[in-house]
């Protein structure tokens, strides 16, 4: 299924999965981007679908800003646009546009590798390139349409408050090769377990970050998979 995933994302983006450039780091912000979108309720889902072009120039542009410019409250504000942008019936284009740049700033925000040396950073997205296939997007299901800016701060939060440990791990991985930034870890490594994190971390959160956009404008929440309570009844 991964797989399959991988090669839809490869379809929607027209780019090779073996070659690798520096152009090309962003690839995994896009499909963690890509795996969020695929769990959104259905309508919401269907036309963003329509506008992956849009979405992933957001991702772009975001990805531009440095990390130092990009809050938690930046994240919130750029988030709430999406809502305005529904309610004054923009284009879709538009509304996927600002909903990939608030995935790519998330994806800036929860970087554990930005403040590292150089090699940590470089070897940070390479990895992430080659072993995109084997991350899981791990997702603990939606609270709810009523859920609070308070909840989803707090989530980012808890995220932006382990860079400092991640960073450590990246950073002694990366020193056991002498700085290598082009090894590649076994997937047992910890390093892999860092960068699958990072991964899941920025799928789930553009998951809940679009979902509380979408219901705030009163959108068709209807067939909306991994609903907590949905989940709880099969337990």
């Amino acid at each position: 299924m991964r797989l399959f995933s991988l090669g839809c994302l490869v379809l929607f983006l027209g780019l090779p999965v073996a070659a690798y450039d520096q152009a090309e780091t962003i690839r995994a912000r896009k499909y963690s981007a890509f795996r969020a979108h695929t769990i959104l309720p259905e309508s919401f889902r269907y036309v963003i679908h329509q506008n992956g072009k849009h979405l992933f120039a957001g991702i772009e542009a975001a990805l531009k800003v440095p990390q130092r410019e990009v809050t938690v409250a930046r994240v919130m504000s750029e988030n709430r646009k999406i809502t305005e942008l529904v309610d004054g019936q923009a284009s879709f284009g538009l509304v996927a546009r600002q909903m990939g740049f608030v995935s790519g700033l998330v994806a800036v925000l929860t970087d554990p590798s930005t403040a590292g040396p150089t090699y940590v950073s470089e070897g940070f997205d390479f990895y992430l390139e080659k072993k995109l296939d084997r991350f899981h997007f791990v997702f603990d299901g939606y609270p709810g349409p009523t859920v609070s800016e308070a909840w989803l701060s707090a989530q980012l939060d808890d995220v932006v408050n382990t860079r400092p440990q991640y960073l450590n791990i990246l950073t002694k991985g990366y020193r056991q090769v002498n700085g290598n930034s082009r090894f590649m870890f076994d997937e047992r490594h910890p390093v892999f377990g860092v960068c699958s994190i990072y991964f899941s971390n920025v799928a789930r959160l553009s998951a809940h970050l679009w979902y509380h956009a979408w219901a705030a404008a009163d959108g068709d929440l209807t067939r909306t998979p991994l609903l907590r309570e949905n989940l709880s009844r099969l337990k």
